[in-house]
């Protein structure tokens, strides 16, 4: 999982802004095996948990790959509802 978001996140030009849900929908497009087997291992037993877990991850970027804005952006998930979410911009 980290080897598929740390290219996902190096992909990015420097100071754009992103949000978990843009890498959670990239992991899913290009990285979907990966996503699949962090789903099943996880003990979490929502979506919205497992992709909690997925942007806990993304902070372990701070500070070298990404800043976190502290910050909330609000964007389509998955499921194409339109929900807040973390919101980073990448060094």
């Amino acid at each position: 999982m980290n080897n598929a978001l740390t290219t996902i996140v190096n992909a990015i030009p420097s100071d754009r802004y992103f949000d978990s849900h843009y890498v959670i929908e990239t992991l899913i497009r290009n990285h979907g095996d990966t996503y699949f087997h962090f789903l099943r291992a996880s003990n979490q037993n929502t979506t919205a948990l497992v992709h909690r877990d997925i942007s806990a991850l993304i902070q372990q970027f701070v500070p070298h790959l990404v800043t976190d804005t502290m910050s909330k952006s609000h964007s389509y998930n998955i499921r194409e509802h339109a929900t807040p979410c973390r919101l980073w911009k990448k060094v």
